[in-house]
């Protein structure tokens, strides 16, 4: 430290971020990191003797060495940089998981890897693909239907909705500037190049999500909307709110939210948020490079484990909060960008069927999701085909029974004999060079998304294996057998699809069962609504996480076991390292 050593220091953590703060006499610097990545702290706030010294936090920042590339995190990535002065030829993995802007600055082509075009990428992340576009073409854009959108401060002027503004509020959030959450999840929504329904109507409710932590305010939103509604012709009114959070079942008033929501759906009223207790939806991303109008160019996202269809999020281009002409590539994403998407496809249904009722729109939604490697994925086209034709889903769901059928009759080569090859690894002390022998090599090496070479792995990764089968590798060992699809048969009776109560009868008693609406499942650990974290512990039943029923997870340690229940039933198997019992995981 320049100024030696603080007085006092103390940390804290503040929606994503991890805070740090430094305290000297006269003197406040404090630091931010995202905590889902890893990066230093960055100065971003400094206070001396009580008045705010200008870091130049808003001016752009000129790398000026290939080291410098280290310093940045996966969340806000390139955004505002210039890396002119960088030769990035051989930092294709990087660039391809890292975020950008509109106002990056980048080399000369010859200093760029073979293939990589910026602008290209900014551009085609535009695209809501799945054949959204091509149902534009129809005249099928949300034309006239109202979307209401509880966000943070907006940019009120941005060229990708400025015209579709029917209703800007602020509430609570005088003096606030533009914050990156509105401008992404408005464009997604109805953008008129990002959007999904670019003929809506936006209706906008500017709040600070920041400090909202109980259900009342958002309640008193909603039945706001349902006020107006009534004053307004059924063809003028608003049809779908989107919230791009999900943490109401952890909040106070959790019960008057729930009277919200009945309330909305009797008046027709479709609310979307990042809950998936109502919508059991999770997260795509996009393969750069990949078309995005085929569903095969999508892998499950951050969020795709258990959900019942995916929806595109990552690999997105959306409007920024910077400027009205300003667009972010975002390479990851959670269930924020998911929600408005949801939320546009309604808007099309409205506009198609005026009459439709919002528990049809969820209902089809699922009914006619795309089966792919990636699970199943939202299919924008032939869900409009069910709206205007009800009759037509009688013979897709016959159409997939029978499908089905099929594949369970056909077990797959490599599913046969899992079991035996599962025996004959020694999960604790096992390699990799193991994991090759027994079950040859996988079709990649995966991280978050980001595909290696053999001869360039980071220290934890998966070897990902043919029908959702996939092995976790740490510091060169395994941690962990995934299995997402039935095949693999723990003690001879729980497999993918068994019941809650099938899985217990094996697994035998239980340490305890905590109810676990107030906790936020992420691979495998809890956090709290403050974002503190919580390790489960052994032999305990989560039950109904995030207050969705029959969503919970178990872990025995002791038996080399977790598993993950959605609607009670096993969605994912993991084989885990057998460690002593009563230890926390």
């Amino acid at each position: 430290m320049l100024i030696g050593p603080a007085i006092k220091e103390t940390t804290k953590n503040s929606g994503g971020m991890e805070i740090l703060a430094l305290d000297y006499t006269d003197v406040r610097a404090t630091f931010g990191r995202m905590r889902d990545f890893s990066a230093p702290f960055a100065l971003y706030e400094l206070v001396v003797r009580g008045k705010e010294v200008d870091i130049g936090q808003r001016q752009q920042i000129v790398l000026r060495k290939e080291n410098d590339l280290k310093k940045f995190d996966r969340f806000w990535g390139f955004t505002n940089v210039s890396l002119v002065n960088i030769d990035l030829r051989d930092h294709l993995k990087l660039l391809e998981t890292m975020p950008f802007d509109s106002r990056t600055v980048w080399p000369e082509p010859n200093k760029l890897p073979e293939g990589f075009d910026p602008a290209r990428v900014l551009e085609e992340g535009k695209n809501p693909g799945l054949g959204i576009r091509s149902l534009h073409k129809q005249g099928i854009d949300g034309n006239g239907v109202g979307i209401a959108i509880i966000d943070q401060p907006l940019v009120k002027n941005h060229k990708e909705y400025v015209n579709s503004i029917e209703h800007f509020e602020e509430i609570d959030v005088y003096g606030v500037p533009p914050q990156m959450h509105g401008p992404a999840v408005a464009s997604i929504a109805l953008g008129k190049d990002c959007g999904v329904a670019p003929a809506a109507k936006l209706y906008y409710y500017a709040i600070p999500m920041w400090k909202w932590k109980n259900c009342q305010p958002y309640c008193d939103v909603i039945n706001k909307i349902l006020q107006s509604n009534e004053k307004l012709k059924p063809s003028e009114r608003i049809r779908v709110v989107s919230i791009s959070t999900g943490m109401f079942s952890h909040w106070k008033d959790f019960t008057r939210w729930k009277e919200t929501l009945r309330k909305a759906e009797q008046q027709e009223l479709l609310v979307v948020t990042c809950n998936t207790a109502a919508i059991n939806y999770g997260t795509l991303t996009r393969i750069p490079g990949k078309d995005p109008e085929d569903p095969n160019s999508y892998r499950s996202g951050r969020y795709g484990a258990g959900a019942s269809f995916l929806v595109p999020a990552g690999n997105r281009t959306t409007a920024s909060h910077e400027g009205p002409e300003v667009y972010t590539y975002w390479t990851e994403a959670g269930m924020s960008w998911a929600t408005p998407y949801i939320a546009g496809l309604a808007a099309l249904a409205y506009q198609v069927d005026p009459e439709i009722e919002p528990k049809k729109i969820a209902e089809l939604l699922l009914q006619t999701a795309a089966q792919t490697h990636a699970g199943p994925i939202v299919n924008p086209t032939v869900f409009i085909e069910c709206v205007q034709n009800p009759n037509k889903i009688s013979s897709l769901l016959a159409e997939a029974a029978n499908t089905k059928s099929l594949e369970d009759k056909a077990v797959s080569e490599f599913q046969k004999g899992i079991n035996k090859k599962v025996a004959q690894l020694d999960v604790n002390n096992a390699t990799p060079e193991d994991v090759i022998r027994i079950f040859g090599k996988p079709l990649s090496y995966q991280r978050r998304g980001q595909t290696f070479k053999e001869d360039n792995l980071p220290e934890s990764y998966a070897m990902v294996y043919p029908e959702e089968f996939s092995i976790i590798i740490l510091d060169g060992h395994i941690e962990e057998l995934r299995f997402q699809k039935p095949g693999y048969v723990f003690r001879d009776s729980i497999t993918v699809g068994s019941t809650l109560e099938e899985a217990l009868k094996v697994l035998g008693s239980l340490t305890k069962t905590i109810e676990s609406e107030k906790y936020i499942l992420v691979r495998g650990i809890f956090y709290t609504a403050e974002g503190d974290k919580i390790e489960p512990m052994d032999g305990v039943l989560y039950k109904d996480i995030e207050g969705r029923k029959g969503y919970c997870y178990y872990a025995n340690a002791s038996q080399g076991i977790h598993m993950l229940f959605i609607n009670n039933r096993v969605v994912i198997i993991g084989v885990i390292k057998r460690e002593p019992p009563n230890k926390k995981r």
